[in-house]
């Protein structure tokens, strides 16, 4: 499976372009890094979630999600619990996108998911409760890039990766229907 691209019209960074570049290839590092950690959790939680495979997305469903981040690195990965977040459909046909927001938790994250290879491009900025959220663009601070896929177990679950944010190695946000 191949890494997300942009899609013509959206301008990226030099660096975000990297990122989603070498995400297949992050996210392997992380895969092995996690493995060697004492932290039998995030390794259950991500093998839970990466075994079974990813598969390619061209669109996904709006609506209300649960969803949490793992942060996956050399020197330390965690497991967060679930917090609220919201995908909203955006235009038809050719122009079809999407916005994504994590809506809870202190750590949050708005953008939007673009068809774009073998996933929906990312793209998107991290921000702090209370802060009005940026755009991407605004600050490469907070400018985040990535690729959503589906989860191999079931139909509307989903994996955004994103590669190398900013302090960061690799970040994955689990997206689960709300029910």
């Amino acid at each position: 499976m191949r890494p997300c691209t942009a899609p013509s019209g959206v301008k990226l960074t030099a660096p975000d372009s990297e990122r989603l570049a070498g995400l297949i290839e992050n996210r392997n590092k992380a895969i092995a890094a996690v493995g060697h950690q004492t932290d039998q959790n995030v390794a259950r939680q991500t093998s839970r979630l990466f075994e079974p495979g990813l598969l390619p997305l061209k669109d996904v469903v709006s609506g209300k999600y649960q969803c949490r981040v793992i942060k996956m690195g050399a020197d330390l990965s965690v497991v967060y619990g679930y917090f609220s977040c919201e995908i909203t459909e955006n235009g038809q046909g050719n122009d079809r996108d999407w916005t994504i927001i994590k809506t809870g938790g202190s750590q949050r994250f708005s953008g939007v998911l673009k068809p774009g290879g073998d996933g929906l491009v990312y793209i998107g900025a991290g921000f702090v409760a209370g802060e009005k959220a940026p755009k991407y663009g605004d600050s490469t601070e907070t400018d985040e890039v990535g690729c959503l896929y589906r989860a191999a177990d079931a139909p509307r679950h989903y994996v955004l990766e994103l590669p190398r944010p900013q302090f960061e190695f690799h970040d994955v946000v689990e997206l689960v229907p709300v029910k």
